[in-house]
């Protein structure tokens, strides 16, 4: 029997069997990591495509275009803006109050983005906007002209806005720049408003017993249930004034012009109304027992009572 050279494996043997597989495993660990970021890549890429248009190359060329050529004049002057756009929202608001002013900040809305941000923004975004102002314009003046209460309108439930109670101002001196906002109801005795202009106010109910009126502009100045005794209405101009149910009893209307006037109920008992002017006057139910008034001023009114009756308005 022979016996031959027996082989046995070797470390290195062992060794040189493993290496191609460590390798494989080292180049396939390096190239994962790449794989997986080219995959994301290639996601983004894809939502990149799906969400934004690609430039085509006619619009690439007119943007590189636009951005060699120099700013616009109202790109220039877009720091006067808010300045400008608070200022004409003040001016419109006081004008015409808060409905002024909604509507000149939707106007001035409409004119920065069309004008302005043309180059920031879509045609079809810019479209929409000014659709908006627009409806919103049309709502604002609407609601206006149905009686809306705007946020501006709304009376503050305060103090100052409780009805206050009627101002005695009994002796005072009135000039035309002191005379009160209101001066229904007042207490006005032996008051003096000589000269003064009270066209268009309201003096209805006032205690007006003894005061001087003389010379002034009673233009439709409300006197309705006023106490006149004493007063001195002489050379006021009382035309289309609203003298209901007032009492005029010892008046003074010497020169005075009430054309126009009403008279209707009020009381004008013993009156001289010599010289006073009572062209198309109304005197229906006033009571005129003792009255001093030439046929042809009688003449003049629209209508005088037939016969001196009697008033409430003579308590």
């Amino acid at each position: 029997m022979s016996t031959g050279p027996r082989h046995h494996p070797t470390s290195s043997g062992l060794s040189g069997s493993d290496e191609p597989s460590e390798t494989a495993d080292a180049e396939g660990a390096t190239r994962g990591p790449d794989i997986a970021a080219l995959a994301a890549l290639q996601r983004a890429a894809g939502a990149e495509r799906r969400w934004f248009r690609p430039q085509t190359r006619g619009q690439a060329e007119r943007a590189d275009a636009a951005s060699e050529q120099p700013p616009r004049l109202r790109d220039q002057l877009l720091w006067l803006w808010p300045g400008l756009g608070i200022a004409i929202i003040f001016l419109a608001g006081e004008w015409a109050g808060p409905l002024g002013s909604v509507l000149a900040a939707l106007v001035g809305l409409v004119v920065l983005v069309n004008f302005v941000g043309d180059l920031e923004l879509r045609r079809g975004a810019r479209l929409w906007i000014a659709v908006a102002a627009i409806v919103l314009g049309v709502v604002t003046i609407l609601g206006n002209q149905y009686g809306v209460t705007w946020l501006g309108d709304r009376p503050v439930a305060d103090a100052a806005t409780k009805p206050s109670s009627p101002a005695d101002l009994r002796g005072k001196a009135f000039t035309q720049s002191d005379l009160p906002s209101s001066l229904k109801g007042a207490g006005l005795v032996g008051a003096t408003l000589d000269g003064l202009d009270l066209s268009d106010r309201s003096l209805d109910a006032a205690d007006a017993r003894a005061a001087s009126f003389r010379g002034a502009t009673m233009i439709r100045t409300g006197f309705g249930g006023a106490d006149l005794r004493g007063a001195n209405l002489s050379g006021g101009r009382l035309r289309g004034a609203d003298l209901r149910d007032a009492d005029l009893r010892g008046a003074s209307l010497t020169g005075a012009d009430l054309t126009d006037s009403d008279l209707r109920g009020a009381c004008l008992v013993g009156l001289d109304l010599t010289g006073v002017t009572l062209l198309r006057a109304d005197a229906d139910g006033a009571a005129v027992a003792g009255v001093i008034l030439p046929s042809i001023s009688r003449a003049q009114t629209s209508h005088w009572p037939a016969t001196p009756g009697a008033s409430a308005a003579c308590r």
